[in-house]
């Protein structure tokens, strides 16, 4: 039995992306092989559990083919994440499960053997008043690292290179047309980081080139301190990594961007932080005392510690498991519950001269 579902296409799923609350979601997946399959939408909200969604089933014809379209409408009646996977029953009374593959919860999915990974749908309550700005905006996300190398770039790394940290090791790759390469501890998480030098200084002089391009809103994301590139683990809340510039390098950035009339939108992650990081402090690499080394840290009601299960899942994923630290839960509870579950060229000049040097060993 083949069949077809792709959360992406309105054929098989209205609405597209995310969903409006108190709108109706329709969901389908066509059949083949089959003479009269049935089949059910199985849904899964934590806290909730499990519902199932009866399918009504349709013979259809395209391109010579014949198949059966199933379909299940239900209706969300809050704000809430929902998981989904569809359960097919064929001519013969066998079960077949159809969800996502196995490296996202979007997109075309296939059969699994067991419970599949589930698809994903937000709902959401819209808001009463969108900025006009927003709505109707030319958004360019940027990676800070990889986008430009502002003045006095080397400056900033090196300074920022001769912290000596605990954890990961950080490697400088001068030659911007390298490719980021990770080496990986038993673990699966990242030992070695590979940062390339761009920072705030460098989007704030490509101002311009974004303009021209015809630019209104740049998304940027993360620049909080952090142990990583990407920024996602955060460390301070309260402080720009200083490999990217500063409080003063940021509201020079916001102004003249503003005065091009261009906004800024941060992306700031708030639902967890890197195990690296004032608030867990993992490694010791900050003063005050983590929820990692003490009970009686002033952050230890921000982080929730479970069973080996929860270990194994955030050690996967290199974050602290804290409370509101859904990527890790949420991982845990899809292997038990619901199963596994721009960049702009710049100029030669400023992309360095072809070495990988480790903190520490810059010159």
């Amino acid at each position: 039995m083949r069949a077809l579902h792709i959360t992406s296409n309105k054929t098989y799923r209205t609405p597209f992306g995310a969903c409006p609350l108190g709108n109706a979601v329709t969901l389908s997946i066509d059949v083949w092989d089959a003479d009269e399959p049935e089949g059910v939408v199985r849904i899964w909200v934590d806290g909730e559990g499990e519902t199932l969604v009866p399918m009504t089933a349709e013979r259809m014809e395209q391109d010579g083919e014949s198949f059966v379209r199933l379909t299940g409408t239900f209706t969300p009646t809050k704000t809430q994440v929902i998981w989904y996977y569809f359960n097919i029953t064929a001519d013969d009374g066998d079960m077949w499960r159809y969800g996502a593959r196995n490296d996202c919860s979007v997109g075309e999915g296939a059969f699994a053997d067991g419970e599949p990974r589930s698809f994903q749908i937000t709902v959401y309550e819209q808001r009463a008043v969108r900025p006009e700005w927003y709505q109707h905006g030319i958004v360019y996300q940027i990676f800070p690292d990889r986008f430009e190398r502002g003045t006095n770039w080397l400056e900033r790394v090196e300074k920022s290179f001769e912290e000596n940290r605990n954890g990961p090791t950080r490697i400088l790759v001068q030659d911007w047309s390298t490719q980021p390469t990770y080496q990986k501890d038993q673990y699966g998480r990242i030992s070695t980081w590979d940062f390339y030098g761009g920072n705030l200084d460098g989007i704030r002089e490509r101002l311009g080139y974004l303009k021209a391009l015809g630019v209104t809103v740049i998304y940027l994301n993360p620049i909080f301190e952090a142990a990583s590139n990407h920024r996602y683990d955060t460390a301070d809340y309260m402080r720009v990594d200083p490999m990217l510039g500063d409080r003063e390098t940021f509201v020079r950035l916001c102004k003249e961007a503003e005065e091009l009339g261009i906004r800024i939108i941060l992306d700031g992650v708030f639902n967890h932080t890197g195990c690296d990081s004032r608030y867990f402090n993992k490694y010791g690499n900050y003063a005050e005392i983590g929820a990692f080394q003490s009970a009686d840290s002033p952050y230890a009601s921000w982080f929730k510690f479970g069973g080996d299960a929860d270990v194994a899942a955030t050690r996967r994923i290199g974050l602290a498991p804290g409370r509101g630290r859904r990527a890790a839960r949420r991982l845990h509870r899809r292997d038990q519950g619901r199963g596994a579950g721009g960049e702009a060229r710049r100029p030669a000049h400023r992309r360095g001269v072809g070495r990988r040097v480790a903190q520490g060993q810059l010159w």
